[in-house]
């Protein structure tokens, strides 16, 4: 749900329990254990559609097509639910229990943005030939002895090279310089260039140099960028403007690369209507389900975006498992709290699922929790309230995402600000406020707390730059005080 309170009452106690055979099968399917870090996952979608002679399987006592049966060969993982877990606990968990997706060879012009697959290894050495780092002169280190005992170097123009252009071999004669230009190849036996302006042209094409102590020799050497056979990018590497550039100077025109997570979004709430729609003077407009998906594409995922599901916990669950055939990570927006219309944990069972982390140290945002689905699928599910939806979507999906997309960087950086407004109100969890992001006189990131700044508030966190987090306490945080900040723009 997308409002505010929901009531109280039902709380989770109308969630029945796996009744003794069920968890007589659940420990025997641990005892099988997974292989450390796992397997890959396999792409998701056509290679999960309906499996033949699906009509023929008994349906679970719950709903029809066998929701709630777990396959023979899913194994739950043998942990305990982690219950009122701190977020970076809750992650660790929950990414322990993930394995990147598959890879694929896609053209370099279409890799920008995506993950590199494995450790890339130059070709050739880079540069593959001694190249020239500015226009001027080719010269030998011996025919600049004269500027040592302060005399003049002055020396004839043997010839001209160019870059591109292919020249047989040229052995350099004393007394001679010769005239190069920017990245064009240096011949051997020539031990610097001196860059022109440090040079004056002499009548009957001559040419008069100076070299200042400890000049550079303007020379980029073989394999001086990365020799052959290094490491240029480290599996796990985003595919930002700057590697695409790398793979091209190494002669690639394709990278191999993760598939893009497909991340399935279920907002829930009957109160919920598309764009369009009239609100009847008691709906609202799904915002979290864009805000999702929106998220999910910046971070290099493919989101599917459900149609809002009603507060009802069958089909809930219904739309949870045909998710999570698609997907590879579910995350649901809604009914999570304890009201009496929240079903989202009670759908998630019914589709089989087992509760991996049973709420969060978060404000806003502590029903926040997560399902391991039958296959392995993950299923997050999200607060409907706009602001604990956002939280829930930075502290929690954002790192498991980068996790599956097999990204290295997958885990929050958190960096550290000064609080440019008091917040005193006290809470027993950690509380993680929308900021504007400034610079103090000291050049430390100062965080002004966004006004209106209400769970069910969606203005406030369009302006937002980060999540600054205050500690949980009776004091809350004074202006001045450190505290620890996520930049929202990070990818």
């Amino acid at each position: 749900m997308e409002t505010g309170a929901r009531g109280s009452g039902r709380g989770g106690q109308s969630v029945a329990e796996p009744d003794a055979r069920q968890e007589e099968a659940s420990g025997a399917e641990q005892a099988a254990g997974e292989p450390e870090g796992g397997p890959e996952r396999e792409p998701k979608g056509e290679s999960k559609g309906e499996p033949e002679g699906r009509a023929a399987e008994a349906a679970s006592p719950e709903l029809p097509h066998g929701l709630g049966r777990k396959p023979a060969d899913a194994a739950d993982p043998p942990e305990l639910p982690l219950k009122l877990a701190e977020a970076a606990d809750a992650v660790r968990l929950l990414a322990g229990e993930l394995a990147p997706v598959g890879m694929e060879r896609v053209p370099l012009a279409d890799a920008g943005g995506r993950v590199l697959g494995e450790a890339l290894l130059a070709r050739q050495p880079l540069p593959p030939f001694r190249r020239a780092a500015m226009d001027g002169y080719a010269v030998r280190e011996a025919d600049l002895a004269p500027l040592d005992q302060g005399g003049a170097a002055r020396l004839a123009v043997a010839g001209e090279r160019r870059p591109g252009r292919a020249c047989g071999r040229q052995d350099p004669q004393p007394g001679s310089a010769l005239r190069i230009f920017t990245g064009a190849r240096v011949p051997d036996g020539y031990d610097r260039v001196v860059m022109q302006e440090r040079t004056r042209r002499l009548p009957g094409g001559a040419v008069e140099l100076d070299r200042p102590p400890g000049s550079p020799t303007h020379i980029a050497e073989i394999g001086e960028d990365a020799p052959a056979g290094a490491v240029l990018l480290e599996a796990g590497a985003r595919l930002r403007a700057r590697q695409i550039a790398l793979l091209a100077a190494d002669g690639r025109d394709e990278a191999q690369v993760r598939r893009r997570p497909v991340v399935a979004v279920v907002p829930v709430g009957d109160e919920l209507r598309r764009a369009g729609q009239p609100l009847g003077g008691a709906g609202i407009y799904d915002s979290n389900s864009a805000m999702l998906a929106a998220r999910v594409r910046e971070l290099g995922g493919m989101p599917t975006t459900l149609l809002p599901v009603p507060d009802d916990p069958r089909r809930l669950a219904e739309a949870i498992r045909e998710a999570a055939l698609g997907a590879d990570l579910v995350v649901t927006s809604g009914g999570v709290s304890v009201g009496d219309c929240d079903y989202a944990h009670e759908a998630a069972r019914l589709a089989g699922g087992r509760i991996r982390v049973d709420k969060m140290k978060m404000r806003p945002g502590t029903p926040t929790s997560a399902y391991r689905m039958p296959d392995g699928t993950l299923l997050a599910a999200l607060s409907g309230n706009p602001s604990a939806c956002f939280a829930g979507m930075e502290l929690l999906v954002r790192p498991l995402l980068l996790r599956l997309a097999g990204r290295a960087d997958w885990m929050p950086r958190w960096r550290t600000g000064r609080l440019a407004a008091s917040m005193p109100k006290p809470c027993p969890y950690p509380r993680y406020i929308r900021a504007a992001v400034g610079e103090a006189e000291d050049g430390m990131a100062l965080l002004l707390p966004l006004a209106g700044d209400r769970s069910g508030n969606v203005a406030a966190f369009a302006r937002a730059e980060a999540l600054a987090c205050v500690p949980a306490g009776g004091k809350g945080a004074a202006e001045g005080d450190r505290v620890r900040w996520l930049a929202l723009d990070a990818d």
